[in-house]
C-alpha cells in the first residue's frame, strides 16, 4: 500500500485547520502553518504536491505568499490551492493572476476540495512524467465523460474544417496556417480539461440552468483552471507553440462575442481567433446533444439556431462559414437535408 502524499494548509485560523484535516483524513497526511512565513519555510522543508492556502492572513497574506511559492526555484511544481471566503470572480482572477492553480470558497464541500486535490496532483505527475504531452492530456480531459470519445473525430474535423477556411479567407495568416491546425488538433479537445477539478455532480449536470448559483460560479472555473495549467505546460516547452494555442482555447471558450461570456467577459476580435472557431463548434456540438439521441435536429433548424447566434454568442464571420461548411457537407453527402446523419 503506498503512503499518502502530504498536503500542507496554510491558515490562521488553527480551526479551519481543524477542519481540512479532518476532512482529508484517510486520503492524505496534512501538515500545517498558521502564518505565510512559517508557511514557506515548511513547503520548502517538506516539498508538498500541493498547499492549500488562505488568502486573509495577517503579515503576508495569500496572494504574496503564493507569489513567493511560485517564484522560488526550490519549490518548482508545487501546486498552489487558494482556500478563501473571498468568492468574488475578481478575487479568484487575482489568485490565479498570483499563480494559482485552483480556487476553492470557505466554506468548502469535501468533495470539491478533494476533486482539486487529486487534479492538482495529477496534473503535475503528468507534466514531470509525460512524453507525447498532447495525446496524454488529450485523453486524460475525456476521462470523465467517456461519451465524448465517440464525438472526439467529429468535433477535431468540423474545427479543422472550420479553421481551413478562416485562415484562406486571412492573407495574413497563411504563413503560420499548418501550425495553427495542427496545434488547434489538440487544443480544441482540451479546452475542458479543467472541468476534472470541478466536483462530478456539477460537471455531470445535464443543464448548468439547473445548477445553484454557487455551483454554476464553481463550474465557470474549469476556464481558469485548465488555462492555467496549459499556460505552465507552454513555460516548460518553450519549443512548442501547442500550448499556448490550448491555454487560450481552454480560458477563453465560452466568452461571447458580445461580451457576454465568461471568465473575463472579452467581446470581439479581444477574443483568441482560435478560442472563437472553437465556440462555433462547441455550439454546433451543444445542439446536437441538447435533442439527445433519436432526435437529432436538422441541418435546416441547425441553420437557424446558428444563425441567431451570430453577433451575440458566436463571432458573425466563423458562423457564417460553418454554416457553409454544413450545407456543403450535406449536399456533398447526397442525403435529404433534415439529416446530416453521418455527421451526427
Amino acid at each position: 500500500m503506498s503512503t499518502p502524499e502530504t498536503i500542507l494548509a496554510v491558515d490562521d485560523n488553527e480551526v479551519n485547520l481543524e477542519v481540512i484535516q479532518e476532512a482529508l483524513d484517510g486520503f492524505y497526511r496534512v501538515a500545517t502553518a498558521t502564518n505565510g512565513v512559517d508557511g514557506i519555510a515548511i513547503a520548502k522543508q517538506l516539498r508538498p504536491p500541493v498547499v492549500l492556502l488562505d488568502v486573509m492572513m495577517p503579515g503576508l497574506d495569500g496572494y504574496q505568499v503564493c507569489r513567493q511559492i511560485k517564484q522560488s526555484y526550490e519549490l518548482e511544481g508545487v501546486r498552489v490551492i487558494m482556500v478563501s471566503a473571498r468568492v468574488a470572480l475578481s478575487d479568484k482572477l487575482r489568485g490565479y493572476d498570483e499563480g494559482a492553480d485552483g480556487y476553492i470558497a470557505k466554506p468548502f464541500d469535501e468533495e470539491e476540495l478533494l476533486a482539486k486535490l487529486d487534479f492538482a496532483i495529477r496534473a503535475r505527475r503528468l507534466e514531470q512524467s509525460c512524453g507525447a504531452i498532447g495525446d496524454v492530456l488529450a485523453f486524460v480531459a475525456t476521462l470523465r465523460d467517456t461519451g465524448r470519445l465517440s464525438s472526439l473525430d467529429r468535433t477535431r474535423a468540423f474545427n479543422h474544417l472550420l479553421a481551413e477556411r478562416t485562415l484562406d479567407a486571412s492573407p495574413e495568416l497563411l504563413e503560420r496556417r499548418q501550425e495553427f491546425l495542427d496545434h488547434l488538433h489538440y487544443a480544441c479537445v482540451l479546452k475542458d480539461v479543467g472541468m476534472l477539478s470541478i466536483p462530478v455532480r456539477i460537471a455531470e449536470a445535464a443543464d448548468p440552468i439547473t445548477l445553484s448559483r454557487n455551483d454554476y460560479e464553481l463550474l465557470k472555473e474549469h476556464t481558469l483552471i485548465g488555462g492555467r495549467l496549459l499556460a505552465r505546460m507552454a513555460k516548460q516547452h518553450p519549443d512548442t507553440t501547442l500550448f499556448p494555442m490550448a491555454a487560450e482555447v481552454a480560458q477563453s471558450h465560452h466568452e461571447r462575442f458580445d461580451g457576454s461570456g465568461y471568465p473575463e467577459g472579452l467581446r470581439g476580435d479581444e477574443i483568441p481567433l482560435s478560442a472563437r472557431i472553437v465556440a462555433v463548434v462547441d455550439r454546433y456540438e451543444s445542439l446536437l446533444n441538447a435533442a439527445g439521441p433519436g432526435s437529432r435536429p436538422g441541418l435546416n433548424a441547425l441553420h437557424k439556431q446558428l444563425a441567431d447566434d451570430r453577433g451575440s454568442l458566436l463571432d458573425p464571420d466563423l458562423t457564417t462559414r460553418f454554416l457553409q461548411v454544413l450545407e456543403e457537407l450535406n449536399r456533398d453527402s447526397a442525403v435529404p437535408s433534415e439529416t446530416l446523419e453521418q455527421w451526427h
